[in-house]
Order: structure tokens, then C-alpha cells, then sequence
């Protein structure tokens, strides 16, 4: 396989997928200055404040104190909001997991073929949902699957899945709505999934819903078990 042929169509895909990212970690960060460090100074502040009225203090002990004490937490708070949705590190943290997931392919060959599966089918096939400000997207090419979420890829290889699964496990506590492609255990997967089980995420069961729809119609996928909640989690 040529290398070069190969890093130029992932290269070629990456840069398109790049602008994608810089895009939204230019919302996410601008949501962090509009609208979280507004919101967190007026709460904490207005908090503060009326825990001075409630005590019974004086509009005096009020200013000096509540509120000035309101404004240094709030100016923390703001601080390292900014340092976690800045710009730049959104772009780096992004572009960090494409790669790690790209990585997980066998060889040059799978790297080669998913980058051609992207550039000529997995702009025209998508499904796009926002969470926020975040635009997120599910790109269904002939063999590869990728999902962009609010902080991290997932890609899906649907020749090597032996079965898909819905719902989540009974000790799953978190409030996403999930798909399971279960892989062989020989499989190179990132370390970050267990049982060599890789899981998208919704936070809308009925964009779940939907992205499972398209990928059993569109792939041959077996239905290996349907995971049920467990009445009293969340």
C-alpha cells in the first residue's frame, strides 16, 4: 500500500473535517462567554446576596461582604470555564480523538478505504442533531460509520461488528439512550471501551431511534439482545 495515497486521502478528509470542528468549538466557546459566565456571575452573586438578606445583615455587610464574596467565587468559577471551553483546546481535544479513533484501524489499507468511504458517501449520508450549540452528526458510509458527539468520535467498522444492541445495561446510570456494537474480542479497539463494546450516545432516545433505523436498513447487522433499563435508574 502506498503510504503517501494513503495519508493524502485522510489528509484531504481530516482538513474538511477540521473546518467542521474549528466551527463548533468557535460556538462552544462562544456560548461559555454569552451565556454560562453571564449566568454564573448573576447566580452566584444573586445567591450570595440573598443568603446576606436571609441572615438579617446589614445592606452594609451586604456590599462588603456577600457580594464582593459573590463576585471573587463567580470570577473563579468564570476563570476556569474559560481555561476548559477555550478555543483552542477544544480544537486540540477534538482533533485528538479523531485520531485515536482513526488509529484503531487494522492498517494503511482500512485507514485508505475509510477516508475514500467518507469523502465520496459520508457527506451525502448523514443524520444531524444538536445537543446546545453543539452540531452533531452521524455519517453512514458504505462500510464505515462515524459519529461526531458533543466531545468525542466514534467509528464504527460494520464489517467487523457481530451484532448491535439498543437500550442500556441495568447498571448503566447515566441518562443517555444508546447504541451497542458489539466487536470480536480480538478486535483493536480504544482501551477506553470495555468488552469490546463500542457505544454511541443520545441524549434524545428519539434520535437514537432513528440512527438505529437507518443502520439496520442500510447494513447487515444482527440484533444481538435489546437492553432494558432497570425501572429505578436514571
Amino acid at each position: 500500500m502506498n503510504e503517501l495515497s494513503t495519508m493524502s486521502l485522510l489528509e484531504q478528509w481530516e482538513l474538511s473535517e477540521q473546518e467542521k470542528i474549528e466551527e463548533q468549538s468557535i460556538k462552544l466557546s462562544q456560548k461559555v462567554y454569552k451565556v454560562h459566565i453571564p449566568i454564573t456571575f448573576l447566580v452566584t452573586v444573586g445567591l450570595l446576596v440573598a443568603l446576606g438578606i436571609f441572615v438579617g445583615a446589614s445592606l452594609q455587610q451586604i456590599l462588603k461582604i456577600h457580594f464582593i464574596a459573590g463576585l471573587i467565587l463567580s470570577s473563579v468559577t468564570a476563570l476556569i470555564l474559560v481555561s476548559i471551553s477555550n478555543k483552542k483546546r477544544l480544537i486540540k481535544s477534538f482533533t485528538t480523538q479523531l485520531k485515536k479513533e482513526i488509529d484503531t484501524l487494522e492498517n494503511d489499507e482500512e485507514k485508505m478505504n475509510f477516508a475514500k468511504d467518507m469523502l465520496e458517501n459520508g457527506d451525502f449520508n448523514v443524520y444531524a442533531y444538536t445537543h446546545f450549540v453543539n452540531d452533531l452528526r452521524v455519517l453512514f458510509g458504505e462500510r464505515f460509520i462515524l459519529q461526531k458527539d458533543t466531545g468525542f468520535y466514534i467509528l464504527i467498522d460494520t464489517q467487523k461488528v457481530e451484532g448491535i444492541s439498543t437500550e442500556k445495561d441495568a447498571f448503566d446510570r447515566s441518562s443517555y439512550s444508546v447504541i451497542n456494537f458489539h466487536y470480536p474480542s480480538s478486535s483493536k479497539i480504544s482501551k477506553f471501551f470495555k468488552n469490546n463494546i463500542k457505544i454511541m450516545k443520545f441524549i434524545k432516545s428519539t434520535d437514537r431511534d432513528e440512527v438505529f433505523k437507518r443502520i439496520q436498513d442500510k447494513y447487515n447487522m444482527p440484533l444481538v439482545q435489546t437492553y432494558k433499563k432497570s425501572s429505578g435508574m436514571r
